[in-house]
């Protein structure tokens, strides 16, 4: 999956030292990638820009119903339907073959089985909301709805910008016959002064990662619950406790104490089929008897939670 592949390489660029911040940008359908990369690699912030907030069928029921007939609208409608079901299409609606071919309809299927907003919910890390004024693919709404599923994300309006990031005029064909174009015509500078000032504050506000354990963290389960090292772990200091979070690290998100590596990436290594090994190149910071003693906590944990038969 292209949000598996873009976490792999926040990780791999996360073992290089020199790389002491990092954050996710994601425009249009890359918005959901970016989101989905975010869930599985260690950053420090999330950028969305004309991002849909909304199934891609929907949307993509949206852009085709001013632009064509009903009766077309209608086979589109019925082929959208049927990816979103998660069956491919034998029959591509006349005139709809880029959309709708069969080599496509895989990655289709794979993007309709998202709502790019709920996945935005379950983020925990600095948030900004961008669009343009003059973007005729992505509709304002879109940004409402996932500013209303993040409501502590930072929301950006760029006057008189479209969706190609370019500084244009209201009329329509006029975009299409310089902005779409023209490569002379520069990005949008009021959008990239604010990308950088909110990367740069997600990173000051994230810290270097580097010193003792955040003793300012809320109370959670994983506090709560995994405060003594396994009695099978090495004999070896660990940090006490073993995990930690800081709304000031990482957006809250649970974390290696000492580190900024969140617990999750562990769990996700080991679902998706990597070893251990494979998990402890990718975050050097995580020593092996640190990461061992977590997942015997974690499963001494559900043990004694687990419901009576």
């Amino acid at each position: 999956m292209l949000a598996d592949d873009a976490a792999a390489w926040v990780r791999q660029a996360r073992t290089d030292r020199r790389i002491t911040t990092m954050s996710i940008i994601g425009h249009i359908e890359g918005s959901l990638l970016g989101m989905l990369a975010t869930q599985r690699a260690p950053v420090d912030a999330f950028v969305s820009i004309a991002g849909p907030a909304r199934c891609a069928d929907l949307v993509l029921h949206d852009q085709l119903a001013s632009a064509l007939p009903t009766a077309l609208l209608a086979q589109s409608d019925s082929a959208l339907a049927r990816l979103a079901a998660g069956d491919t299409v034998t029959q591509t609606p006349p005139g709809l073959d880029a959309l709708f071919r069969p080599s496509v309809q895989p990655y289709l299927i794979s993007w309709f089985r998202y709502t790019p907003s709920a996945v935005l919910a379950k983020l925990r890390v600095p948030v900004l909301i961008a669009r343009g004024t003059y973007d005729f693919q992505v509709m304002p709404t879109e940004a409402a709805l996932l500013a209303a599923a993040e409501p502590r994300a930072t929301t950006l309006t760029v006057a008189d910008m479209n969706d190609v990031l370019k500084l244009t005029p209201a009329d329509w064909s006029q975009q299409i016959a310089g902005a779409y174009v023209d490569p002379a015509i520069p990005l949008a500078a009021p959008l990239f002064d604010s990308l950088v000032a909110f990367v740069g504050r997600a990173a000051r506000s994230a810290g270097d990662g580097i010193g003792p354990p955040d003793t300012r963290a809320p109370a959670c389960p994983w506090h709560t619950t995994f405060r003594e090292p396994p009695s099978r772990s090495d004999r070896m200091a660990l940090p006490d406790p073993l995990i930690s979070a800081s709304p000031e690290r990482l957006g809250g998100t649970p974390v290696f104490a000492g580190t900024r590596v969140p617990v999750q990436s562990l769990i996700e290594c080991l679902e998706a089929g990597d070893s251990l090994d494979v998990f402890l190149d990718a975050f050097p910071s995580v020593t092996r008897p640190h990461a061992i003693a977590v997942l015997e906590l974690a499963k001494r944990a559900l043990v004694a939670h687990a419901p009576a038969a």
